[in-house]
Parts: structure tokens; sequence; C-alpha cells
């Protein structure tokens, strides 16, 4: 009896690929001693050892990376025989000061010695313990002989009734798994998946809330600083003035989307970060509704997983442009795979122009539009229509996002030269070389004197187009670094994916061949060019934005990883005959060509629809609903500040800092001190949690809208800081007095102490 035996073996296999995964993350490391040769300077403090490519069971092993997803390195370094504290340390952070702490990224150590001295020559002896993993050779080895029997088994279902009701298991699985599975014909089996997705998205920004967790710019996934901090004031300005400051400016459509939603949300951040979630989960739930018909189940499912891994990264808990440029790039996308299924010039121009506000929205690989019109041509050249019609309609197209931002702008009477005015700080970093965007505050300090950002911004591109006509070599040296940062680690950021980032990266290179072999057709030529837009892209942006920019084309690598899987997939069915005996469509080239092509489009054009209608909102009539009363309070002492606010409403955002995890579940901002203190929230804003001193005795961090200045170069919401418990005045109207000799710089801000003046509501 054949089948058992397949049957054990399949088991057998699966059971090692598992045993492999788990022993990859916690499996075991090796101990050696750093040579001074494979050490070499990087900049400041900063130095690089490279760690030994080839370990003992070499090519079945090898030496894992860690990821910024992960909260302790695996890889320990010790300093003559001590153990160097602080790993996943910023790399800022490292090059500033001695014995700063490591950082293990990708296959490279960036490390600081003590007294800030150089290892390869002060004598002391560096020791590392690297994790050991399976190689990518030996998971797709071990995955093909899974494949290989699972095939197997399959086909000797019908001859072995001993195994029958196993088999249809494994039938019923594998028809989810390693065929197409067109959602948009099964309106069942989609609801579940965005529930699923939903469920996922909304678990997550809960389970951040309850554990304290901190990502991006949002401390406790609450409180925002830096950027997240700006869009937040800049969303709520526009709510209660009708107006942007200039550095909202720049890229106008985010704040204009974030305010849309925050209307929706009551202008309670709990549900606005709810609801932008929610969004994202629909967006990602669009996309992938829509090419399931080209690519097998597991393909469609992976796609999902890296979608949400990237948002849980740089868009879920924050208020940054990476959510809009996520929500629109998906959109945009499903659009555009329905363009190159009908062929139809329509369908190319509003994939293309939402594709645009993507792009305005969170500025990135722009060269991808210039791709767009190209694809058109070659589209209408393969289908017979007018490629100078195609082309011109699609470069017409392109143009809506830029016109979007310039709307917004004269609706609120902003400047136009604002727009993706910061870009200027990238282009001077590459004229010198590519040394980052904050290289032109140490070259000319003078600049930071100018207040307004547009007139610094032209200052700036004056000096960087100075340097590119002098030397403009080191212009093409920036590009090339941040090109061989792009071949190295690609423009999603497979690392925030831990030890599956070496296998998400593999299928992405192998989805070149199925791509290539397909060119004729119009969906594979759609993502060809625009991997190659955002390649052409990658040299201006990489090392300065890093992952984060991409987030308007991020869908276009998830997309090709799965077609990556699906090729993985379809070599394993041909290798054992399955498809003849499944009868089942090819699972690279998309559905079964006995099927007509499903046009139910309506699911599709109202989400696009309802995305572009939140942005628009703000601008409504009913934009004065949003609108908070102003309140006056007239009992603080001379000199003093005056904040008068809602707790945790109409903008208002409090973190309370507590001594330990309260029992009870609580989504309303909670932080644990000592956490907050010693950065263990999120190692990588370590330098900023540092900042918090022993003494500091606030119990809560307030977080108000400014919006009573109309017109200001920068968004400048009041930070501050209250020794008393917040938490007790959750929905109540509140007076603060606040001494402003009395500040501290907490999270790169200053935050000034307030004091309870009065309740003016006794009830929310």
């Amino acid at each position: 009896m054949l089948g058992p035996a397949l049957l054990i073996a399949w088991l057998l296999i699966g059971a090692l690929l598992l045993k492999a995964w788990i022993w990859g993350v916690y499996g075991p490391v090796r101990s050696y001693n750093l040579a001074t040769s494979d050490i070499r300077h990087d900049k400041g403090c900063a130095y690089i050892a490279a760690i030994e490519k080839h370990p003992l069971g070499w090519p079945l092993v090898e030496f894992a990376g860690d990821s910024p997803g992960n909260s302790n390195s695996r890889l320990l370094l010790w300093e003559d025989g001590q153990p160097v504290a602080n790993a996943h340390a910023a790399h800022k952070a490292i090059a500033k000061s001695g014995s700063a702490g490591y950082s293990y990224w990708g296959k490279e150590l960036w490390f600081s010695a003590a007294e800030c001295s150089d290892p390869r020559t002060n004598g002391r002896r560096y020791q590392v313990s690297v994790p050991l993993s399976p190689s990518l050779l030996a998971y797709g080895l071990g995955c093909l002989a899974w494949l290989y029997f699972g095939f197997s088994l399959t086909r000797h279902c019908a001859g072995d009734v001993a195994i029958s009701n196993i088999c249809r298991t494994l039938r019923a699985g594998a028809n989810l798994l390693f065929t197409p599975v067109d959602l948009v014909r099964r309106p069942r089996l989609a609801s579940a998946v965005a529930l699923a997705i939903l469920l996922y998205s909304c678990g997550y920004l809960m389970w951040i809330w309850t554990t304290g967790h901190s990502v991006s710019y949002a401390v406790a996934g609450w409180l925002p600083f830096s950027d997240a901090s700006g869009y937040l004031a800049c969303a709520n300005a526009l709510l209660d003035t009708g107006n942007l400051a200039e550095w909202c400016q720049r890229r106008a459509a985010y704040p204009a989307f974030l305010a849309g939603i925050n209307m929706l949300g009551g202008r309670q951040l709990f549900y606005v970060l709810l609801l932008q979630a929610a969004f994202i989960a629909g967006a990602i739930f669009v996309l992938v509704r829509r090419i399931s018909a080209h690519i097998p189940g597991v393909a469609a499912l992976a796609s999902v997983s890296l979608l949400l891994a990237y948002a849980m990264n740089y868009a879920f808990a924050t208020t940054m442009t990476e959510n809009a440029g996520l929500i629109f790039g998906c959109l945009a996308l499903a659009l555009l795979i329905i363009a190159a299924e009908e062929r139809s010039l329509p369908w190319v121009l509003a994939g293309s122009a939402l594709l645009s506000v993507a792009l305005n929205a969170r500025a990135g690989a722009l060269l991808v539009l210039p791709a767009l019109v190209l694809w058109a041509g070659i589209a209408a050249w393969l289908s017979g229509g007018r490629v100078w019609l195609w082309a011109a309609g699609t470069a017409i197209a392109i143009l809506a996002g830029f016109a979007l931002q310039a709307g917004l702008l004269l609706f609120v009477g902003g400047d136009m030269t604002s727009s993706q005015s910061n870009f200027s700080y990238t282009f001077y970093g590459l004229s010198v070389g590519g040394l980052g965007w904050e290289q032109v505050k140490v070259d000319h300090p003078e600049i930071l004197a100018i207040a307004s950002g547009t007139a610094r911004s032209h200052v700036i591109y004056a000096l960087a187009w100075q340097n590119l006509t002098t030397e403009p070599m080191l212009f093409l040296t920036g590009l090339a670094k941040n090109f061989r940062v792009y071949i190295a680690d690609g423009s999603f950021g497979f690392q925030v994916l831990g030890p599956a980032a070496p296998v998400a990266k593999f299928f992405w290179w192998l989805a070149w061949l199925p791509i290539l072999l397909r060119l004729r057709n119009p969906l594979y030529l759609l993502l060809a060019l625009l991997s190659l837009g955002i390649a052409a892209s990658a040299p201006v942006l990489m090392s300065d934005g890093g992952f984060r920019v991409f987030a308007a084309t991020a869908a276009v690598d998830a997309i090709q990883v799965a077609i990556g899987i699906g090729a993985f997939v379809h070599a394993g069915v041909a290798a054992t005959a399955w498809i003849r005996a499944f009868r089942t469509p090819d699972p690279i080239s998309g559905r079964n060509p006995a099927l007509p092509m499903d046009t139910r489009t309506a699911f599709d054009v109202s989400s696009a629809l309802l995305a572009l209608g939140i942005l628009l909102l703000p601008f409504s009539p009913l934009a004065r609903l949003g609108a908070q009363p102003s309140a006056v309070f007239n009992g603080c002492g001379e000199g003093e500040k005056t904040v008068v606010t809602r707790i945790n409403r109409g903008g208002n955002v409090t973190l309370n800092i507590v001594g330990a995890r309260p029992s009870t579940t609580s989504f309303h901002g909670t932080v644990v001190r000592d956490d907050l203190a010693n950065g263990s929230l999120w190692p990588w804003l370590a330098e900023l949690y540092s900042d918090l001193p022993v003494s500091f005795s606030g119990r809560s961090f307030v977080w108000v809208p400014q919006s009573s200045i109309s017109r200001q170069a920068f968004p400048k919401p009041y930070f501050g800081y209250v020794d008393d418990d917040l938490s007790h005045y959750d929905g109540k109207l509140m007076a603060f007095c606040g001494d402003e000799l009395e500040v501290r710089r907490l999270f790169d801000q200053p935050y000034l102490k307030l004091r309870v003046a009065a309740e003016l509501e006794t009830q929310p």
C-alpha cells in the first residue's frame, strides 16, 4: 500500500520543515572572535564588522540576521569578555559615542568601542555569538520535497480506501492553497477574508495599546511625536480654521485625508486610528480580491501577510503619510489590474490617476508614473488600440495627484512652492556624495535661522545645484551608494519579516522568471515596468527615506513576491504531473481560460471613490461639523500659559504613566514608567526614551492642538506633562496653567509642565 507510506513521508517532511523554522528562530549560535581584518570604519565612533559568510553545514546552514521587528538581538557581542549592552542601538547613536551598543543588521555588525576607540588597534578582544539558521536552499529543497510527496499522495487517493478521507481533505486544501481562488466569484469566502484582515488590523492596535508597545512615531502606540505630531496638528487645524500651516502644505493630501477620518472618528484618537486601520485593511482586501484570480491561494495569503507586516511597521498606530500612500497605492494597483484584464483605456486612466494621488500623498518612487505611460503605449499596441491615445491619456492622468495637491493648496490659500519642498534636503545629501538629508545642517548651519520652511528649501536647492555643477561625480557616488542598498535590501523592507525575510526576497527575485516569460501579458508587463520604475527611483531615495517612502508602491513588491510563490508552486505541480490529475488552471498564468472574465468592478470603484471622498470631506460644507467650539479660562496667573482642552476629545491626546501594567484592559493610552525610562518599549527609539530622567515625576503627557493660530510656518501643538493622573478626567473639559520657564525636553520635543487649574465640566 503506497498511500500510507506517502502520507507518513509527507507528514514527516512537514514536521521537519516546521522544526527547521523553529530552529531558525530559536536555534543554536556559534561563537568566534572578530578578526581586525573583518572590521572597517563607518563614521564617527561606529565600526562595521563583517560576519563570517559560511558556517559549518553551508550551504544548508547560514548565519541568520536580525530585523527591526526583534526586541532583542540573538547576536551577542563581548568586549574583553564583558557583554556589550543595548542591542539594536540606533546607528546614529552608535556613531555618536563609544560603548553606545551594537546593531546586527542583515549580515553585518555595527558597534562602537569603549571611549570611541578604534577596535582594530585598541588591544581589546571582541567576540560574537551568531545565530544559525537553515538557508534558503534548505528551505527550498524541503518545500519541494513536501510538495512532491503531497501531490503524489493525492494521485493515490482514488485507489487507496485506507486514506480516502485524508485525501479528500488534502484535495480540498490543495485546491485552496495551490490553485487560484477567485474571490470575486466567491463572495462568502471573500467576506471571510475581508473580516479576517479587518480583525487582525484592529486587533493589532488593541494589542499595542494594552501592552504599551511603541511603534514608529507613536509612544506606546498612542502619543504622537515628530512628524506624526505635525500631521495630526495639521488635520485638527484644517477642521478648526480651514487653514494649513506651511509645513503641512508639503503634502496636503494626507492632512486632508486624516482630517476626514478625524471627522468620522469624532476627533477621538482611539476611533481615528481604528478607522484608519480599517481603511488600510479594506484597501489590502480590494487588491487581494482582484489579484486572487491570477495567483495560487497560498500566494494571495502571502501577499496579505506582507502588506499587513508593512502596515504594522510603518502605518498602524501612527498619523504619518505612509497610511495614505499604502491605501491609495493598493487601490490604484487593483484598478490597474482590472485595466490589464480588460485592456481598457478608462481603467488605465483611473488606475494611473489614483497611483499619482498615492505618490503625492506619500512621495516615493515617482518614476513609476512615466513607467505607466510606457506600459499604456505597449498595452495599446498589444491590444490593437491607438498607441498615441493611450500614451497621451495616461500622461495626462498621472498629473492627477499633482493637480490635487495644487487644488488643495489653492483652497487653503497656500504657497504652491511648498509642495514636496523637503526633498531639497535629500537632494543636497546626494550632491555631497550621499551623506544624508541632515548633512546640509552640518555644512550650512546658518540655514536653520530661516523660519520659513519653503524659503529654506529654496536656499538648500541652490546650494545643492552649486555642488552638482562643481563636483558632479559626488552626486553619482551618492546615487550608486543608494542603489547598492536597494540591490541588497529591496524597497519593501523585508527585514521586518524576521526569519522569513530571506524567503520573501528569494521569491521576489524568482518572480522575474515568469514575469519575463509573459511580458506580452499586460498584467506581467505592468508589474515589470512598475518594478523598474521603483528601481530607477531607489538611487534617489533609499538611504534617506528608507523603506517607508515606498509605501505607495509597497503593494507592487508584495504582488511580485506572490508571483514568485506561484512560480514555485507551479514548479512543484509540473514536477509531479499533478496538474493533469486535477485539471486545474495554470496557477501562474492565472484564471482558467474556459471561464469568462468577471466584470464586476463596482466594489473596486466604490472603494476608490470612498477614499477620495474622505480626502475631500474637510473641504465640504460638512467640515464645520468637525470644528471644536472655543473655550476661555482666565484663572491662570500673570506670565502663565493657559491651555483649555477636553481630555482625549476634540483632538486632545493624553498618555497616562503608571507604575505597573493595570490588571484591567485599557485602550486609552497607558504606559509603564519603567518601560518608558529604559527604552524597552521599542529599542530603536532608545535615544529618545533615554531623555526621560529618573527624577521625572509626571504622571500624564498631554498633546493639545493649537488651532487658534491660523497662519504659521509649522504646526505647533502644545506638549505638556502633568503631575496628576488625568485618566480620571477622561472626556471632561479641563483648564491647565503652565510656567513657560519650566520645560523638559522629552521625545525630542519641549514639554511644558502644566498644573490642573479647573474642571470646567463635571460630566464628560
